[in-house]
Formats: structure tokens, sequence, C-alpha cells
């Protein structure tokens, strides 16, 4: 889901735990890079980018995934250009899913 209010842009629990052929994904990983694919499909829909995010927040499975989140987390930013994160654990409702972001982008229009 993805809300416009103003310059900003709210998207709500995006999850990658496909990649974009269908196969599943098993990594935190790779779920997480996917996260970021889809993240961004929504956001260019909204006339933003990746690069525009704000703020997010990530919910993980589990907590012992959180080093490996971080590092394919930080591959769609330029270095030094993060958005403020905040990163919780919680279960989800499909067992397959390690990972799920929640997004604000801020585009003036």
């Amino acid at each position: 889901t993805c809300v416009v209010a103003g310059d900003f842009i709210y998207v709500s629990h995006t999850v990658g735990m496909t990649d974009d052929q269908g196969a599943r994904l098993e990594s935190v990983e790779a779920q997480t890079k996917q996260t970021f694919v889809n993240l961004a499909r929504t956001l260019d829909a909204a006339g933003a980018s990746i690069e525009d995010i704000v703020q997010t927040t990530v919910y993980l499975r589990d907590l012992a995934d959180f080093h490996a989140m971080r590092e394919a987390y930080r591959s769609p930013f330029k270095p030094g250009a993060y958005p403020a994160r905040m990163t919780a654990t919680s279960e989800f409702l499909d067992a397959n899913c390690k990972v799920m972001i929640v997004a604000v982008a801020y585009k003036p229009r």
C-alpha cells in the first residue's frame, strides 16, 4: 500500500519473498534485496525513488538475521546517504517471510 500525502510518500509492509520469476527466496539477504526492488517499483509509480526514502522500519522474523539484513539493506543506497532506520522483530502471517520494510519518502512536488 502506498499513500501520497503532500510531499511525503508512505509505503507499508513491503516484502520480497519471491524473485521476479516467482522463485522463492530463502535467505534474509535475498529477501531484503528483493524487498527494495519491490519498494522501488512502488515509489516509481508514486513519482519517487529509493534515493527519496528518509525513514524505514525494518521488521525481522529472527533477530539473528540482523547483521545479514543490514549488509543487504545498504546496497540500494549511496554510502553515507542511508535513511533513518528502526529495526524490530515480528511474527509474520506467512512463515516464509523473513523481512518486511515500511518506508517514508520525501519528494517535493
